[in-house]
């Protein structure tokens, strides 16, 4: 279990360089940079939790560590959520040059674990991307059967 709590510290020294030492934050390549690594943490959690979660007759310390990483993704959302909203409304989405952009891709992953508030408020920009080409209409698709789902599913 010890390794759980030393990953996540090194993976947030790996993360956060790449958030801090960005002069503009808002150009292609650093916006693409700031994709991949939220996907990766975001994705990476993930499956280790699925890989663990999958394995019958778990031990005390294996259901330990399954909560522990359930607590980190609900942490990392948060911050990744945050990330990709400021970045959306600071940087301008869509701004013609994110085709193929990581962080497109990072913020329709992030936006399909997340709240239908958080899923609502980063809507309007995933769908103007998708009128002007940087995101592809399955993709947005995708986000719009997750909202039904939630406004049909809310009291």
């Amino acid at each position: 279990m010890k390794t759980l709590t030393v990953i996540p510290v090194f993976q947030l020294l790996i993360f956060l360089p790449v958030l801090a030492n960005a002069t503009d934050q808002c150009d292609v390549d650093s916006m693409a940079k700031i994709g991949r690594a939220i996907a990766n943490s975001d994705q990476e959690k993930r499956v280790a939790h699925i890989r663990l979660s999958e394995k019958a007759n778990k031990t005390l310390t294996q259901i330990q560590e399954l909560q522990v990483l359930e607590s980190q993704i609900r942490a990392d959302d948060v911050v990744h959520q945050n990330k990709i909203l400021d970045l959306a409304q600071r940087c301008g989405i869509p701004n013609g040059n994110l085709i193929n952009n990581p962080f497109l891709d990072a913020a329709l992953v992030v936006a399909l674990h997340a709240p239908l508030e958080y899923e609502l408020a980063i809507y309007p920009y995933l769908q103007s991307a998708t009128k002007i080409g940087d995101l592809s209409t399955i993709a947005l698709e995708k986000l719009e059967r997750r909202i039904g789902y939630w406004q049909r599913m809310k009291p």
